[in-house]
């Protein structure tokens, strides 16, 4: 059975962006770890860590997209839904002065990314 294209499209999108998320949820451990040794706020390695379990959990939804699982697509709308929440949460929480503008653009990136993943997850009837 052929694979419909936006379903190839979104598959694929998952597996990279999930990879990419992990490898930078990694180096995000990295620079918490340093921040809270110097700060005392040992909270700052929950966002990374919350981030790497996201990442891992999406690129499995992307594989599941590819494969045409049944369970694939509700999956990867709920991992989008708690990424965003992960992203808004840690863009509260963290100050813009430390991330920067291009921080700031990057994680708006990439919630608009998953708001948009999910309207057409949930919009369009995928076979």
């Amino acid at each position: 059975m052929k694979i419909p294209h936006i379903q190839r499209i979104f598959g694929t999108t998952e597996i990279v962006f999930g990879s990419i998320g992990a490898l930078g949820a990694l180096v995000g451990i990295v620079v918490a770890a340093g921040f809270a040794t110097q700060t005392g706020r040992n909270y700052v390695i929950l966002f990374p860590l919350i981030s790497i379990v996201l990442s891992i959990l999406s690129t499995i939804g992307g594989y599941g997209l590819l494969k045409m699982k049944s369970w694939s697509r509700k999956f990867v709308v709920t991992i989008a839904t708690l990424i965003i929440i992960n992203v808004l949460f840690s863009v509260f929480l963290s100050s813009i002065a430390t991330l920067g503008f291009l921080g700031l653009l990057l994680l708006m990136a990439n919630v608009m990314y998953h708001a948009t993943l999910i309207g057409n997850l949930v919009m369009i009837k995928l076979a």
